[in-house]
């Protein structure tokens, strides 16, 4: 009796056991399934669901859109997936573009088109766009000759998919590049502009009769900020623009401490503006901003102060004359293609590290050799290094280009046979040549052959020059 109930709790428990790993199998089945369906095919079904229509099964679709950027039209070809509803009402229909703006569309007025019984809209959000065509039902049977009795249904196609480029990134794809590895931002900016100050020349006539390369200037030398100062409008009638991220005055006064309430913040260290939102109100890059907004007084042109917090610094936009149409669009632009990066946590060639000090980064960046201590205490004399006083105690080091066989000077060091014997070895790359050379040489002359006699006379570099 116990053999027969120990064999059917067996087959209970495998039976159990085998009815879990279903289980998990299907869930797991799901939810890979839910991961593969692209952006186009969610929304969709969303869409269905949200405005109750009942829809035909969603099929792949190709279509066109139109993307304006002054001076030219761009016709892009957009592959997608659409479905259709015939006989829909009205209040249904305008479910529809209720629907896609509670979903953070907006219309976009290149791509609409309106006729007596039928219609297009066009509706975008980032690099997704949707057209929805509709007309009165039986609009498309009647090819235009035919006056409807009914006007409250309507027959509906929906197309949605993804564009190549955005109309922004149209507008600014030929522009230039900077980016500031110190702070961690990039943005690019028109062409032409000048890099750096603005020349002397160009000041010497006013901006309706500047040539044009006097019109852009881009400067990044200035260590507190990095600004672009240039005109928009037509040439008769040109507006001052000025785009400026402020950073180090920023950076070492302000900066707050970590988990600090930026707008609060704000408000109790800049308390001379006349109104600070409430609240965050923009991102940058993702990033959540306060944007304070300065009218025009006859003082000053109207100007936004964008602030916000990455890498535990607190960086400053300054935009001027925000009020101009032009200058808006301009920016626009520019805050566009603002973009934030993790700053690095290794030192780039030139710079130091230290494992002991917080002030540097703890190690050189990949493909870099660590030269420490510095200052070096070593001469090389065709290619054997010698030690001329006692090792620097110091713990800062220096990252080098060491090992891509080039032994060469760099702006603020210079690689030989002590500090990367690899590159430099053979190559007459040594402090002296020979030991002739040294002993002829004032280092040896002024100032080693004494300290060979008090301080280091143990030191093999002593014994080369003995009489």
């Amino acid at each position: 009796m116990k053999k027969i109930i120990t064999i059917i709790s067996v087959i209970i428990i495998a039976g159990i056991g085998y009815w879990v790993y279903q289980s998990t199998l299907t869930l797991e089945e799901e939810t890979k399934e839910e991961e593969t369906k692209d952006e186009v095919s969610v929304l969709l079904e969303d869409f269905e669901q949200e405005t109750g229509i009942d829809f035909s099964e969603a099929q792949p679709v190709d279509f066109k859109w139109i993307v304006k950027v002054d001076p030219k039209v761009e016709e892009e070809a957009v592959s997608g997936k659409g479905f259709e509803a015939e006989r829909i009402s009205s209040e249904q229909y305008d479910s529809i573009e209720l629907f896609l703006k509670d979903n953070g569309f907006e219309v976009d007025i290149y791509n609409i088109a309106a006729g007596t019984i039928s219609e297009l809209t066009g509706y975008i959000k980032g690099k997704t766009v949707c057209t929805v065509a509709g007309g009165l039902t039986g609009y498309k049977e009647a090819e235009g000759q035919w006056i409807p009795t009914d006007t409250d249904n309507w027959d509906i196609t929906v197309k949605c998919g993804n564009v190549e480029k955005t109309k922004m990134e149209y507008a600014t794809e030929n522009w230039q590049s900077y980016t500031n590895e110190k702070y961690g931002y990039s943005l690019e900016y028109p062409q032409p502009c000048l890099y750096g100050p603005l020349p002397g020349y160009c000041k010497q006539s006013p901006p309706e009769e500047r040539p044009r390369e006097c019109l852009c200037y881009f400067n990044a030398e200035d260590p507190n900020s990095v600004s672009l100062a240039t005109y928009t409008g037509t040439k008769s009638d040109l507006t001052g623009a000025e785009f400026v991220v402020f950073h180090s005055i920023y950076v070492d006064r302000y900066s707050p401490p970590a988990g600090t309430d930026l707008v609060g913040w704000v408000k109790e260290n800049f308390p001379h503006y006349d109104d600070i939102p409430d609240e965050i109100n923009m991102e940058i890059d993702g990033i959540p901003a306060l944007k304070v907004y300065t009218p025009f007084s006859g003082m000053a042109w109207s100007q936004e102060d964008i602030y916000f917090i990455k890498n535990d610094k607190l960086l400053k936009i300054q935009m001027l004359n925000v009020d101009d149409e032009g200058n808006r669009a301009l920016y626009d632009k520019i805050l566009f293609t603002f973009s934030m990066e993790e700053l690095s946590q290794c030192a780039k060639d030139g710079e130091q590290f230290s494992t002991a000090n917080n002030e540097y980064p703890d190690h050189c960046c990949e493909g870099l050799k660590e030269w420490i201590p510095i200052p070096d205490t070593r001469f090389s004399i065709a290619d054997v290094c010698y030690e001329v006083g006692s090792p620097s105690e110091s713990n800062i080091g220096l990252c080098i280009k060491c090992g891509d066989e080039v032994c060469e000077n760099h702006l603020n060091y210079d690689e030989n046979p002590c500090n990367c014997p690899e590159d430099c070895a053979g190559k007459n790359k040594s402090h002296f040549q020979n030991i002739e050379e040294f002993c002829r040489s004032n280092d040896w002359k002024m100032s080693l052959f004494k300290a060979c006699e008090e301080t280091i006379k143990d030191f093999s570099i002593c014994k080369l020059c003995a009489p």
